[in-house]
């Protein structure tokens, strides 16, 4: 289908981004097993090409673990997601899970992350929405100096993940 269709952009959504690096490598490699010929010879490009190609990960509740291997998912490839409204994701303590998630990182790699890949992809008009950004939106200052928060997970019944806040 990426072969054929040069220009689709494919999005992962509500998944993690970590399986990315891992993944690519197994699927080079089988492609360029000679066992799998026959898949070199249909698809011109290695998987790990289609991917910086046509691929992006929009990763829901995205950690400090992925985005200290962001370079090795692709930095124009990574997007964050809060997975609003359910449970699982971020909401109301998305402030702080993007403090945690970023620390460390530097601004212009988080800006990337946060607003130059889905603006690019999706065509957002980045000026139309800086107002709003300005308004509602964390200062790069406000993201990047915050202490990290641990992160757990309300508990439930018949659970055994740990309470308090997320």
């Amino acid at each position: 289908m990426l072969e054929r269709f040069p220009r689709l952009q494919v999005v992962f959504t509500e998944t993690r981004a970590d399986w990315v690096p891992g993944s690519l490598a197994l699927l080079d490699g089988i492609r360029n097993a000679p066992f799998f010929q026959n898949i070199a010879n249909t698809a011109r490009l290695k998987p790990s090409e289609y991917f910086e190609r046509q691929c992006h990960v929009a990763a829901s509740f995205m950690g400090p673990h992925e985005a200290a291997i962001r370079h090795e998912i692709g930095l124009d490839r990574l997007m964050w997601g809060a997975d609003y409204p359910h449970v699982e994701g971020t909401w109301p303590r998305t402030r702080k899970s993007l403090a945690r998630c970023f620390e460390g990182v530097p601004v212009e790699e988080t800006r990337t992350i946060l607003t130059t890949n889905p603006a690019k992809l999706y065509g957002f008009d980045v000026d139309a929405l800086q107002r709003i950004a300005d308004r509602v939106g964390p200062s790069a200052e406000e993201l990047l100096g915050a202490a990290p928060v641990a992160v757990s997970w309300p508990r439930r019944s018949g659970t055994t993940k740990p309470s308090g806040p997320r």
